[in-house]
């Protein structure tokens, strides 16, 4: 009996062997949850070594239009400033009770107990349901740790400056209307059909145009960059549809 079992499970080990791919959408997904786990487990203890850290948030739609909240933190151990990002999570309500709900929850869930009373900063972006001095979730923050004090994203605040110094230099603030305006002319579907057959007669591939966004400067430099890629490809198309009168406005417009 020993030595059958013995052979069953040498077999079942060859065939396990064999056949494991863990390619199956449930395995992957168990696979990255314990490497999150584990890896918030190393920062966890990293934070806690440091004591005091402070918290950056933000919110932005994923590809599939969810809000999704992420969470990172700063702290300074060994000689060294660390930063560390702790996890996106889906955001339904976007009041400031709710984020900052959903900050404490990411603070607090398994294998990341961080005592979020160590935290002695917080920055976040310029909107008011972050920044808001009375019922803002810096101020909602501060309620509960007093020390917490808020700074306007430095990163948010140098976009805002490079906005609207753009829209006061005349040149640039025609250019990057012109692109906005050729990225609205090109989402049309017939022309963005020919623009895409375009691209595939001259480059086999495809790059779609980028749309422009006060509140983030790199998609400026991605739509200047696609823009650059496609430059051919939008005279040809622009080209094409000049010379089809039957398109009407569009051919005008061209």
């Amino acid at each position: 009996v020993i030595t059958a079992n013995i052979k069953k499970q040498s077999h079942c080990r060859k065939q396990i062997k064999r056949r494991a791919k863990y390619t199956h959408p449930s395995i992957q997904n168990t696979i990255l949850n314990v490497l999150a786990s584990a890896t918030l487990e190393v920062v966890s203890k990293q934070i806690n070594s440091a004591v005091y850290f402070s918290i950056m948030a933000d919110e932005t739609k994923d590809v599939s239009k969810t809000e999704q909240l992420s969470v990172s933190v700063r702290f300074y151990l060994n000689g060294k400033v660390h930063e560390r990002f702790l996890g996106f999570r889906p955001a339904n309500l976007l009041d400031a009770t709710s984020l900052l709900t959903y900050i404490k929850e990411t603070l607090s869930r398994p294998k990341c107990s961080i005592n979020m009373q160590n935290c002695i900063a917080q920055t976040y972006d310029g909107a008011n349901v972050m920044k808001g001095s009375v019922s803002g979730v810096q101020t909602l923050f501060r309620k509960d740790v007093p020390q917490a004090i808020y700074t306007h994203c430095v990163n948010h605040r140098l976009n805002l400056v490079i906005v609207d110094v753009c829209k006061n230099i005349e040149s640039a603030n025609s250019f990057f209307s012109l692109l906005q305006k050729l990225y609205v002319f090109m989402s049309g579907s017939a022309t963005h059909s020919l623009f895409i057959n375009v691209q595939y007669e001259m480059r086999k591939s495809v790059i779609e145009l980028k749309a422009l966004s006060e509140t983030r400067w790199i998609c400026q430099a991605a739509a200047c960059e696609a823009m650059k890629k496609t430059l051919p490809a939008i005279i040809v198309t622009l080209h094409r549809l000049e010379e089809d009168r039957g398109r009407g406005d569009r051919s005008q417009e061209a």
